[in-house]
C-alpha cells in the first residue's frame, strides 16, 4: 500500500516567504490559501465602508481602522488579511506593532466568488474562536450585508439587510449603515 502526500503545514515563517506578486495570502491552520487582487466593484464597496468608518471612529470611539492588505496574525499557522479592521482604542497598543497581534474588535469581509465560502465558514469560526467581537460579511451580488456579533462561542446575527434597510452595529458608538449607500453606481 502506498502512502498517500500529506499536504504541508505552513507557518508564519513560510509566510513570510512568500512573494509580493499582487495575490493575497493567508494561511489558516497551516493551510495556504492565495486570493487575485479584488475587483473594481470590491474596492469601490471597500472605499466607502471605509470612509463610514473612518467617520464612526474618528467621531465617536477612537481606536484603530485599517484595511487590506494588513496581516493579522492570529497563531504560529494562521495569518489573514481581511478587507477592514477596527480594534477598540484599549487594546490598540496591545495589538498593533509591525502588524496586528490579536484579534481585532470589528472584521469587514467582502465577499468575491474565491473567497465567499472560506469567508462564511472558516474564517466565520477562526473569527469566533479568536474572539473578534463583530463581524461583517458584505455581499456585493446581493447588494447584502449581514452583521454578525460573537455570543458565547460563536457569532449570531445582529443585522442584515439590503436597500435602504438602516443596520446597527453592537459596537459602542452608535455604528450604523444603510447597505444601499455602499452599493451605488
Amino acid at each position: 500500500m502506498q502512502d498517500l502526500p500529506t499536504q504541508k503545514h505552513d507557518t508564519f515563517a513560510d509566510y513570510l516567504d512568500l512573494p509580493d506578486d499582487g495575490n493575497r495570502y493567508e494561511i489558516i491552520h497551516g493551510v495556504l490559501h492565495v486570493t487575485p487582487a479584488p475587483t473594481v466593484s470590491h474596492q469601490k464597496v471597500s472605499a466607502r465602508l471605509h470612509l463610514l468608518l473612518a467617520e464612526w471612529v474618528r467621531s465617536r470611539v477612537g481606536g484603530e481602522l485599517l484595511y487590506a492588505p494588513v496581516d493579522v496574525h492570529l497563531t504560529d499557522d494562521t495569518n489573514v488579511q481581511p478587507d477592514l479592521l477596527w480594534i477598540a482604542p484599549e487594546r490598540v497598543s496591545r495589538l498593533i506593532g509591525d502588524r496586528v497581534r490579536g484579534a481585532p474588535d470589528l472584521v469587514i469581509e467582502i465577499l468575491s466568488p474565491g473567497t465567499a465560502r472560506r469567508d462564511r465558514t472558516i474564517k466565520r469560526d477562526l473569527y469566533a474562536e479568536h474572539g473578534v467581537r463583530e463581524y461583517w460579511l458584505v455581499d456585493i451580488s446581493q447588494a447584502r450585508v449581514t452583521m454578525l456579533r460573537l455570543e458565547g462561542l460563536g457569532f449570531v446575527e445582529q443585522a442584515s439587510g439590503s436597500g435602504e434597510t438602516i443596520l446597527e452595529s453592537s459596537l459602542e458608538g452608535c455604528l450604523s449603515l444603510t447597505p444601499a449607500r455602499l452599493f451605488e453606481q
